[in-house]
């Protein structure tokens, strides 16, 4: 198994800006590493305290990652901390994986 990390910040929280993001981190993620949906063993999602109008998992639901299963969580509010971002980290099958 492997872990795959990526990262995406949006402007503003906006519904729309959010899927616009992980669509493209998601879509960037699969295009980079080659990967097909079977391959993947799930994906965990975070996202910064100031990120309230969309759930970033929901976004792969619609986007056809039906049979994955998806993890959210709050990151905590750390000062300094990046703000409006949401992360990534796919597991998936390493032998899969060039």
């Amino acid at each position: 198994m492997k872990a795959i990390r990526g990262a995406i910040t949006v402007e503003n929280d906006c519904a729309e800006e959010i899927k616009l993001a992980v669509e493209e981190l998601l879509t960037e993620i699969q295009k980079k590493n080659l990967l097909k949906n079977e391959q993947i063993v799930c994906i965990l999602f975070s996202n910064t305290d100031d990120l309230h109008s969309f759930f970033p998992a929901k976004v792969a639901r619609e986007t056809g990652f039906f049979q994955i299963p998806l993890y959210s969580s709050l990151e905590p509010h750390i000062e300094g901390a990046l703000p409006k971002c949401i992360r990534i980290m796919m597991l998936v099958e390493a032998d899969l994986v060039p």
